[in-house]
């Protein structure tokens, strides 16, 4: 009788063969995809094509599962409990380490399903079930949390330390989007955070908000100890902070060590400590920058002018991105500035005139090509003279020509420019 001989590891085996379920599902992605772009209809193409033939089902199941459209926190709830009987069915005798459905999961959106949570009891839920997710998905890439773009009001979802410790057992993470970095007075939270972003090497793209809570640190409590080389994007891109980060804060002491040498855009609030911080650091070969905008109420006080100077640490720039409605900080000469995108003001001051005399002037943006006011919209062709010239938009049109005589395209937020 032969002594039983264990197999070897997965991991002394050479490169993984593709099986005919994984060439079934990468056929399946790119065949009968549907026509309407809706995340809807493409969920529903999805399952249809699970109930074909039994041959299909598998693949037809792992496409589904790759990127889940979740609408709603019940809608999570029962995502988080199909994953869970998943893994409550799995053997350990597989194989494969990982249960199914959880290790389809390459992307999750959570952008609908927790857009309408706030701040309060359902914290903890939250957080429980984010936790419960994220462990369940060890090939994750991709997380989308509300609160990834510059104009969504609120605040983010507070992460608590165990959904950090769990997201940072996600090794292949290439785009986090939405999540709020914890300040100093939640020290746990703050270090699996800081310990979760050490782990992504891979990371291409980092969106974030500082933290909404400003608690101070207890004086006897030392600083989190991570080390300024643990913070290595090789492959980061794309880094946004859409508002600020105090000046004490350890994340902006790591982003502005960190070595990221292919970053393409960088996007940051109007606050100069981390303005300052980051752009020294990373602002001589940067392409493209975005100024982000602070949302205020009426009862907040004013934003404080930007620093005249700014755009002299990005001499390398070619686009430029202004969402605040103040007037932009032009530099006195940036020879590679290719594109000017601007928020359209209530109304046009005398400092927005001069900006927009400014971008017309040859001499100190010699490759300007065209100048993009967001929120701003061309009246149709056919309007009156009168109605035309009146007001912001007549404002707009005598520097639409100003600008057009120096060949500089004056386009509103769609793109388009004005049909006399």
């Amino acid at each position: 009788m032969c002594a039983f001989v264990e197999p070897p590891p997965c991991s002394r085996r050479g490169p993984p063969v593709l099986k005919l379920p994984e060439l079934i599902a990468d056929v399946l992605s790119l065949a009968s995809l549907p026509e309407s772009q809706d995340a809807a209809d493409a969920q529903r193409h999805k399952l249809a094509r699970a109930t074909v033939c039994s041959t299909w089902k598998e693949p037809a199941l792992r496409l589904l599962y790759s990127a889940p459209y979740l609408t709603s926190l019940p809608t999570l709830h029962l995502f988080a409990r199909a994953l869970q009987l998943g893994e409550s069915r799995w053997s350990d005798l597989c194989r494969i380490p990982y249960s199914t459905p959880g290790r389809y999961v390459r992307a999750l959106d959570l952008r609908y399903a927790l857009g309408g949570v706030g701040d309060g009891e359902e914290d903890l839920e939250v957080n429980l079930v984010v936790r419960g997710v994220v462990a369940l998905c060890p090939a994750l890439e991709e997380l989308r949390l509300p609160g990834g773009e510059w104009k969504d009001e609120g605040e983010g979802v507070k992460l608590g330390w165990g959904a950090w410790e769990a997201l940072g057992e996600c090794k292949a993470m290439r785009v986090l989007e939405g999540v709020e970095a914890p300040g100093v007075g939640r020290m746990r939270a703050l270090e699996a955070f800081l310990g979760a972003l050490g782990k992504w090497g891979g990371l291409e793209v980092l969106s974030l908000r500082g933290p909404s809570d400003h608690s101070p640190l207890p004086p006897s409590t030392p600083l989190p100890t991570i080390p300024a080389h643990a913070l290595n994007f090789p492959h980061l891109y794309t880094l946004h902070i859409h508002t600020p980060l105090p000046a004490s804060h350890p994340l902006l002491a790591l982003l502005s060590l960190a070595s990221l040498p292919r970053l393409q855009t960088l996007g940051l609030p109007p606050s100069p400590p981390t303005l300052y911080a980051l752009l020294l650091s990373h602002g001589a070969h940067l392409p493209s920058l975005t100024l982000h905008a602070l949302l205020t109420s009426p009862l907040s006080p004013p934003t404080p002018p930007l620093p005249v100077d700014l755009l002299l640490l990005t001499p390398s720039l070619q686009s430029y991105t202004h969402h605040p409605r103040t007037p932009p900080p032009l530099p006195p000469h940036a020879p590679h500035l290719r594109e000017v995108q601007l928020t359209r003001p209530r109304a046009l001051s005398p400092s927005h005139d001069d900006a927009f005399a400014a971008l017309g002037k040859r001499a100190r943006f010699p490759r300007l090509e065209r100048v993009r006011l967001k929120e701003f919209r061309w009246l149709a062709p056919g309007t009156s003279g009168q109605a035309v010239m009146a007001g912001l938009h007549g404002q707009v049109i005598r520097h639409a020509h100003a600008l057009g005589a120096r060949g500089v395209r004056l386009e509103d937020g769609e793109g388009n420019v004005h049909v006399p």
